[in-house]
């Protein structure tokens, strides 16, 4: 597969199980639970937009606890997407459009 459907592979919904559990519905599942630990998980879109959780633990394949209670839980209309774990990253005055990979800072 191309690496721009992968991405969008790694987006999805959420059940809420508890303020720090929850199940993916829809994103990819990864070959080794592991490999979900010390990912973020973040609320793209819909209820508890802009929030961002640390894995920290698994589960199964499509379970995992996150660092800290959501503020606000997700729902059906949360899109979420596992990406790279950053927090505290300040980019002012830029528009990212369409991109394939995370942005990196040296």
């Amino acid at each position: 597969s191309s690496a721009a459907s992968d991405v969008y592979k790694r987006q999805g919904s959420v059940r809420v199980r508890t303020p720090t559990e929850v199940e993916l519905i829809g994103c990819v599942t990864l070959d080794s639970a592991e490999l979900y630990l010390g990912m973020g998980l973040a609320v793209m879109s819909g209820k508890g937009v802009e929030q961002l959780k640390q894995v920290v633990g698994v589960r199964t394949p499509n379970v995992v606890i996150v660092d800290e209670p959501f503020e606000v839980l997700p729902d059906d209309t949360s899109v979420v997407a596992l990406t790279l774990y950053r927090k505290h990253v300040t980019v002012a005055g830029n528009t990212f459009k369409t991109a394939l990979h995370d942005v990196m800072f040296w």
